[in-house]
This record gives C-alpha cells, structure tokens and sequence, in this order.
C-alpha cells in the first residue's frame, strides 16, 4: 500500500482528540483464550498463543504481568494485543486475557501493538505503548491509556507522541515510564535511532501529559552500535541505579549497566547479561527491595532443536541478585523454589543404559546414555 504522506499521517493520529475505550470485537482466537482462566506451569503461556515481550509490575502482592499476545496464523489482520497474566507465587497464574487491543484497520496505527510499561499514580494506571504499521508513516508512534482497575482501559489519541526529527520513524519504541524522585519528574525512555545508531532516548514530564524531549539519554555501547536497544527498564535497586535492555542484534541479549546517579554515566560489567541469547526482551521489576527480570524464551520452527528461531514463545522469570560492586547474577526465585519443595513429586533414581567412548584432539572423553526424561522434573 502506498506509504501516506506525513501531514496526512498526523492527521489519521489524532483523527479523534476523544477519549475512546480500549474495546474491539474479539477475534475467535481471543474468544479462545478468554475461555482458559488458570494456567499452572513455571514457564508459562495459553493454549493457543505465545508470550512476547512482557511487561510486569508488582502490585498489593502479586506480579502483573502484561505482554503481547502472538497468535500464529490468526483470524484478523492486526497482531499482538495486550493480554495479561497476574501470579502471586510465579507458578499459578490468573489469565485476563486481552486487555488493550489492537484496531483491526491497515491504516490504522494500533495495527500492530509494541512493547511499553504500566505505571500506577494515586488509584489510575497508566499504559504508555507502541503502535506499529507500515501502512502509515511514521511507522512507530508512543501510544497513551489509562485503567481505573488495570483491565479496562481508555485510549487517548490525543497524547501521541510522534519522532521528533532527531529520531528515525520506522524504529520509536518501546516506552518505559519511571518515577525519578531526585529529579521529582518522570521519565520516559524510547527505543530508537538516531545518526545510525541504536539510542535510548529520554523524554521528562510532571503531569503524565506533556512530555519534552531530552535527547539521547544511552548512546549504543555495544559490539554493533547500529543494533536497535530494545524494551529499555530503569530501577533504583540496592543504592544503585540499573539500566537494562536487549541489543536486537547479533547477540540479542538482554543486557544491563550499572551508575551511582540516574543521568550515569553507565558502567558496563564483565557479567553484564542476565542470561544466554535464549532470553529476549527481559525488563526489570521491584518487589519491595527484590529485583527480577521477565523475558521471553523463544519456540523453534517445527518444535525442532534446529529450526529457525521465531519470534515470541513462553514467560521466564529469574531473580536478580547484586554484589558488593554491582554484579547481577541470576537465581531461582524463591516463590518457585517454595511451589517446588511443597510439590515434590516422585523421586526417581535414573540408570544409564550405555556408555560412549569418544576419541577427540584433547583426549579420550566418556559419556553415559540415559533414557528420555519426564516432560517436567528436577535434576538434582
């Protein structure tokens, strides 16, 4: 289709500066999910769809977790509503299902939703999110909701935030809102690109509403500086301020740096991943005075070892742990250790059925064969 003109698309932005509920005609594949309420499992996802890019916050004892919803070969023509999983051990969750849709119009811009962050003040949440179509220019927009109960939400159009002609179109995501109490402001990080670059650039505002662009906050530290820095987080954690995000390529690892002040400057550390390339999109969240990461870990083409990476699959949560100069390291989350210890299931002692003997430049290595292991279980 062909690309409109930027005048015309600031006006299909702003076509209605009123307040509109968050509301569409459900697709049969939401229909589907709706009718899953409870979902039992450590790395989870609903029957049906896969988790991208989540999006969590912890609130009166138990984690939200909002994500985009990836429905492979679905009924509509827009992709990746925001759906909702909440959990108070990691383990059982409640399914919301779809709570902030996509518009189902190819020239609309909610087309495709993105990655963002929910932020709640006084008794209302606020969502800001991307809208992503490449029938509208530009390409990606900041998009702004509001919930009174974190299900039921109304868009307002009227509070886009568009580029700025420091920053490229095609690529401006993925907002993340943080309340900086030294600054008494909050800040607002995009995902971006300017002169090449993969940036993170930061927007200030008082009041939610009126946000002024601050520049380029993180200048690309990676091995390849043109890599797009997505799902960007920012917490105050131990005495120390962290800055996370996910390098898009070639390593796509979530990565995070480590500062005294929230302006920086950023130190890189030796271990300054969280996990392996498996890992994607993960962003940072408090509990009290504990700090965790929720990512993606994606499926494969053809549920096959070897097919091609794809895009979204299922929620992993690790807790983060800091040290004396500000290494994270990743551990098992306690609440999941508890759900372990108190389910421990059979114990069953495994026997090798054979032993391989290999020879290989750096000496003889054996190996021992043992049969297929349960679908669930813990090695130990």
């Amino acid at each position: 289709m062909k690309k409109l003109t930027l005048a015309a698309s600031v006006a299909l932005l702003v076509l209605s500066f009123a307040n509109m509920p968050a509301w569409s005609q459900p697709s049969k594949e939401t229909l589907q999910n709706k009718s899953i309420s409870h979902i039992k499992d450590f790395f989870p996802r609903v029957e049906g769809s896969f988790v991208g890019d989540p999006m969590p916050v912890y609130n009166d004892g138990e984690f939200d977790i909002f994500y985009l919803n990836d429905i492979r070969g679905g009924s509509d023509l827009g992709v990746h509503a925001i759906h909702l999983l909440s959990s108070s051990n990691l383990y059982d969750y409640q399914n919301h299902s779809e709570v902030i849709p996509y518009v189902n119009d190819v020239d609309d811009p909610e087309l495709l939703l993105g990655t963002g962050s929910m932020i709640k003040v006084g008794d209302t949440w606020h969502a800001w999110y991307t809208a992503h179509n490449e029938n509208v220019f530009p390409v990606e927009s900041i998009m702004h909701a509001t919930s009174k109960d974190r299900l039921h939400w109304v868009k307002h159009p009227q509070n886009t935030i568009l580029p700025g002609a420091s920053y490229r179109g095609n690529d401006f995501r993925d907002p993340h809102v943080v309340w900086v109490e030294e600054k008494k402001e909050y800040w607002m990080l995009i995902t971006t690109r300017s002169n090449g670059r993969g940036v993170i650039a930061r927007y200030s505002s008082t009041d939610l509403e009126n946000w002024q662009d601050r520049g380029v906050f993180f200048d690309n530290d990676t091995i390849t500086s043109n890599a797009n820095l997505e799902c960007p987080t920012l917490v105050f954690f131990n005495g120390r301020w962290y800055l996370s995000f996910s390098d898009q390529w070639p390593l796509r690892l979530t990565q995070y740096r480590v500062a005294d002040n929230p302006e920086g400057p950023w130190q890189k550390m030796d271990n300054y991943v969280v996990d392996g390339s498996g890992f994607y999109a993960g962003k940072l969240a408090l509990k009290n005075d504990r700090l965790f990461v929720f990512g993606w870990i994606p499926t494969k083409a053809g549920t096959r070892d070897g097919g091609n990476i794809d895009w979204a699959g299922n929620l992993v949560a690790h807790e983060l742990t800091s040290d004396s100069n500000g290494r994270l390291n990743s551990i098992l989350p306690q609440e999941l250790r508890t759900v372990i210890n108190n389910n421990p299931g059979p114990v069953t002692p495994l026997t090798s059925s054979k032993t391989l003997n290999i020879a290989t430049q750096f000496g003889p290595l054996q190996s021992s064969v043992y049969p297929p292991l349960p679908k669930k279980g813990e090695l130990s």
